[in-house]
């Protein structure tokens, strides 16, 4: 890209990073690596150099619904990738021929040879990540430590300037993401607290006040107090946060944090509440993925007869594709997709949420989404602990007028409990 930008009109020197789900945890990954900057000879881009005198490959990163957990060891995923080899038929003796062998391999091969349950979502043991976590289960990791490209854990690379790329950060969380792929499908509150006490009670009970706790307290019951039947109109959509709370906001929370404190850029978080018109069911996790709630859509729908209608996994992408391919975008529909594209673009433009003149601003909302760093209650912090002093912008919508809000302390309660160390986000996030 460094090599090649200029010739479509780009800027070496402004290239900016975005991926979803998946993509946004490689994206991630670049971030802690040492490969995300070469030896300034290497290059003639010298006035892009870091500190150290070496050249940026990137300038800036976004990063929608990126799970910030990686930390999967290269010795615990081998087993896996011999597996992939023997079936793929690259089984020579000398090293560099089976390289050779699986770099050969088209994408019909590859798809063929991967255990389905790596990347079909229905089958996928990764959807117990759109559930409550139980003690004890870990999901595996898509990005692996390997020593080399990624040479450390996240939650370790995160937090320090000398490992982490020094450029301004977006990062964006849908406020119920696993409206896209819900475990269950939750139709009363009743259902809803045994849904959770099916999971949550596997934590036991904690004292609660530390030393000044006169009784215990059950996780399970906590948890429900924190997603009260008067907060949500609907029992599915506190299930859904809840889950998203645990595996995606609270985590991303924690890393922003340990980013903010290691970086001298801007860092900028935001839980994304925007919803379509209408309902749709959600067919496959990509740009063009949804569908109408017609009879064959919600037979197609990756949760047969599910209709999803929160701010689901995957909808910002879709917004800001606008790839109408199976679903027409109603008008306000489409207003509210120009309203991210213009914050996401603008921080594309600048590594900001902000231009030279707010009234001239492509997009005059990027005003009110502040920096974690500017806001009022983030303190720097140096360790792995869970911050819970970080600020971040609600965006929502309402009859396809588009706000950025500035909450402070989103959550801090729910995200203090997910944070006990009997749960722990850095390991009950998604993966």
């Amino acid at each position: 890209m460094q090599k090649n930008i200029a010739t479509f009109g780009g800027d070496a020197g402004r290239v900016t990073l975005m991926g979803h789900g998946s993509g946004a945890t490689n994206v991630l990954g670049l971030s802690i690596s040492p490969l995300a900057t070469l030896p300034a000879p290497q290059t003639d881009r010298g006035t892009h150099l870091t500190g150290s005198g070496r050249v940026k490959l990137f300038h800036g990163i976004v990063l929608l619904s990126a799970s910030p957990r990686i930390d999967t060891a290269l010795k615990d995923i081998e087993p896996d990738n011999e597996v992939f080899a023997i079936t793929a038929g690259c089984t020579q003796d000398k090293l560099a021929m089976q390289v050779e062998c699986l770099r050969k391999l088209d994408v019909d091969t590859v798809l063929r040879v991967t255990p389905p349950y790596k990347w079909d979502p229905q089958v996928n043991p990764r959807r117990d990540q759109n559930d409550l976590p139980v003690k004890g289960a870990r999901n595996p990791g898509l990005v692996i430590v390997d020593g080399d490209v990624i040479p450390q854990p996240s939650w370790t690379a995160l937090g320090k300037s000398s490992l982490l790329a020094n450029v301004p950060v977006m990062a964006m969380v849908m406020a119920e993401e696993s409206d896209a792929l819900p475990a269950n499908k939750v139709h009363s509150w009743e259902q809803l607290h045994r849904l959770v006490s099916q999971r949550l009670d596997s934590f036991g009970t904690f004292w609660k006040g530390g030393a000044a706790a006169t009784r215990a307290t059950s996780f399970t019951s906590e948890a429900l107090k924190l997603y009260p039947e008067s907060m949500y109109p609907h029992p599915q959509q506190a299930y859904e946060t809840m889950i998203t709370d645990v595996r995606l906001t609270c985590p991303t929370k924690k890393a922003l944090g340990l980013m903010a404190s290691a970086t001298t850029n801007k860092v900028y978080m935001a839980v994304n509440h925007l919803r379509l018109v209408e309902p749709v069911a959600v067919v496959a996790l990509s740009s063009d993925g949804i569908r109408s709630t017609s009879v064959d859509g919600l037979a197609e729908a990756l949760v047969t007869d599910f209709s999803s209608k929160y701010s689901f996994h995957g909808l910002d992408m879709m917004l800001y594709m606008e790839d109408e391919t199976r679903y027409k975008l109603t008008t306000q529909d489409k207003s509210t997709a120009a309203s991210l594209q213009g914050l996401l673009d603008t921080f594309v433009r600048t590594g900001s949420t902000k231009t030279a003149n707010r009234f001239s601003a492509p997009n005059p909302l990027s005003w009110s989404w502040r920096p974690v760093t500017d806001s009022p209650n983030f303190v720097t912090f140096d360790s792995l602990k869970y911050p819970t002093n970080l600020d971040v912008a609600d965006i929502s919508a309402a009859m396809g007028k588009t706000k950025v809000t500035m909450t402070y302390d989103f959550h801090t309660a729910q995200c203090e409990l997910w944070a006990r160390d009997d749960i722990d986000v850095s390991y009950a996030s998604a993966a």
